[in-house]
């Protein structure tokens, strides 16, 4: 079985928010605090500096304020100490793209195959701000099912931190909660997580999940996705429970391109046996996409891959799903979607299941489609609040409601949502299609930055 080795990443992070002036004894791995540490930053990846000789080791679990599990860079087991100062405790890295240029120097390299290791990235609260333009924070590590890559937000605080850093509530953007926010987009295209563009022979198993991201400020043609990658065959992926929105800034019309989640083709690039798994994310737009092109999902390599998106919620995008150049080895399965404000009446190019997804389309659509028109069976009764925050009620009958399909015998397991863990999802009981959930219909949702104006009449 793999090892587990966890590395926090806190932009702004104080250089030492240790509680008090403690001494450490570490026994086997566990290490006893004699003053407990309830700071709000402290949790799994978070380093400790102790002793004279500085030395060092990351948490990897929590017992209780004062006792903590620990493990050194490597994940071997700290060597036991009793009665000695903590110097600091912080976190290692500043930010995603630091993380992933300064973890394999502590690890030993970047094959988590060979060295045996399966690798937490773990994101606490304050703005992760990193320039794309100077630092991409691109992915070049080997991992598979077993030696997995995973970036996340801890949210358990019996076994991982203090404080929930994972933002919830529906899928409304949360400034106290981890956010990935660069200050421009200039790059062509350029994803806020992304993957090598250079390497076919690398393998990934890759885990994001409860991540937040902001992009703004587009150029010309140049294009944003939240995740984007190029090749990566044999590979997975799965993106779940993340938020995702896309501010308009200068853009020439017609050209500017959006997408959550992107694969294009580079040099000849393959995504041959891959399965992307796309499920419980809300993701949108702060305009309609009338004449931009936007994709919630999309795909520009003409290769064999799986793209599984489940229960996601997605917003002002022009489509949801698009492929290019697509054959039938191409498989899309998309279900239990809510695909809210798209403007194309031709939007997908796939071959697979499409079945009770929520959409508003002049396209006739596929079979089991879940279709509503402006003008009859509204998703939402009326929008109110301020000009930047709108909440959306689901309006009794409304197709949102008793209509999804109990996704059953997946990997990962699927049946949770944003606020719930797997297994718990409301099913047959209120409202059970797209991320967004409630199990009475008549609760307040507030979801989205959306404009005055351009909402149609009604709603």
């Amino acid at each position: 079985m793999a090892t587990d080795v966890y590395f926090g990443i806190c932009p702004n992070v104080p250089a030492d928010f240790k509680t008090g002036s403690p001494t450490i004894t570490i026994t086997s791995g566990v290490a006893t605090f004699s003053t407990a540490q309830t700071g709000d930053l402290v949790g799994i990846g978070t380093v400790i500096d102790y002793d004279i000789d500085n030395k060092i080791a990351y948490i990897s679990g929590k017992i209780n304020t004062s006792i903590w599990s620990v493990v050194n860079g490597d994940g071997t087991t700290p060597s036991n100490v009793t009665g000695v100062t903590v110097n600091s405790i912080s976190h290692p890295f500043t930010s995603f793209s630091s993380a992933l240029a300064g973890i394999s120097a502590i690890i030993g390299g970047k094959n988590l195959v060979t060295l045996d290791l399966q690798l937490h990235i773990v994101g606490y609260c304050r703005q992760d701000s990193y320039d794309f333009d100077n630092t991409r924070s691109t992915i070049s590590y080997t991992a598979d099912s077993t030696h997995r890559l995973k970036f996340y937000t801890p949210e358990n605080t019996s076994t991982q931190c203090n404080f929930d850093h994972r933002p919830k509530n529906n899928g409304t953007w949360d400034d106290t909660k981890y956010r990935m926010i660069p200050p421009n987009i200039l790059n062509n295209p350029i994803g806020l997580i992304q993957f090598n563009e250079s390497a076919d022979s690398i393998t990934m198993f890759f885990d994001c999940e409860g991540i937040q991201g902001s992009m703004q400020n587009y150029w010309s043609e140049y294009s944003a996705r939240f995740i984007h990658g190029s090749g990566l065959p044999n590979s997975t992926f799965n993106v779940s429970c993340c938020t995702a929105r896309f501010i308009r800034g200068t853009h020439k019309p017609g050209e500017a391109e959006r997408a959550f989640w992107g694969w294009r083709g580079a040099g000849g690039q393959t995504l041959t046996n891959s399965v992307h798994n796309v499920f419980n994310n809300v993701a949108y737009i702060d305009e309609p996409l009338l004449d931009f092109r936007g994709f919630a999902c999309q795909i520009e390599i003409p290769n064999t891959f799986t793209a599984n998106i489940y229960e996601n919620t997605f917003i002002n995008f022009r489509g949801p799903c698009q492929s290019f150049n697509s054959p039938n080895t191409n498989i899309w399965n998309v279900k239990n979607n809510v695909f809210l404000y798209t403007a194309a009446a031709k939007f997908r190019i796939f071959y697979g299941t499409w079945s009770n997804n929520i959409w508003r389309d002049a396209d006739t659509g596929d079979s089991n489609d879940i279709q509503t028109s402006q003008t009859d069976a509204q998703l939402f009764t009326s929008a109110t609040g301020s000009e930047e925050t709108w909440n959306y009620t689901p309006k009794e009958g409304s197709d949102l409601l008793d209509k999804g399909e109990r996704l059953t015998g997946l990997t990962p397991d699927m049946s949770g949502d944003l606020d719930n863990p797997p297994g718990v999802r409301p099913f047959g009981a209120g409202w059970d299609v797209g991320a967004l959930e409630s199990q009475v219909p008549g609760d307040i949702l507030p979801i989205i930055y959306r404009r005055r104006g351009v909402v149609s009449s009604g709603f």
